[in-house]
């Protein structure tokens, strides 16, 4: 069966905590897309087209970031895993997509508790999945990118 679709998923993002998401005119909210969202599943995939992502030079981006101006000093609940508390620097998680295709969607989906675990992520739910898909298109470049913010 030949390749349908192309997908550039990164998860993890409740883990930075990411809750901005840059769109090309606005940034949006996982309390926006679900408010009152809790428990312990996924919420739905919200999905966006080509024309509400960033352009830049033709290709087309968006852009992740947390809210908060220090991640590492966040109080967890007593019950959360080492392997769930942040230690990193503030980042901007980018896909890019060089030539996309007009039927590209970038979706995201997220949590209010880490993964396989009651622990609720400081600060309320944040993205766990975010993804670029398109059509296969034999060499399309699709690329993850991480630069720090400070």
């Amino acid at each position: 069966m030949p390749l349908d679709r192309l997908v550039l998923s990164a998860t993890m993002g409740n883990w930075a905590r990411l809750r901005r998401l840059e769109l090309a005119d606005r940034v949006v909210t996982p309390a926006e897309l679900w408010p009152g969202f809790t428990g312990t599943g996924f919420t739905a995939h919200a999905s966006f087209g080509l024309d509400e992502l960033a352009r830049e030079g033709g290709a087309a981006l968006v852009s992740a970031t947390g809210d908060e101006d220090d991640p590492w000093s966040v109080g967890y609940s007593a019950h959360t895993a080492d392997h769930g508390r942040f230690l990193g620097r503030r980042m901007r998680q980018t896909w890019r997509v060089d030539h996309p295709h007009p039927a590209l969607r970038a979706q995201v989906n997220a949590r209010w508790s880490y993964w396989a675990s009651t622990s609720e992520i400081p600060g309320g739910p944040a993205y766990e999945n975010l993804e670029v898909v398109q059509p296969f298109r034999q060499g399309a470049a699709l690329r993850f990118i991480v630069e720090p913010l400070d």
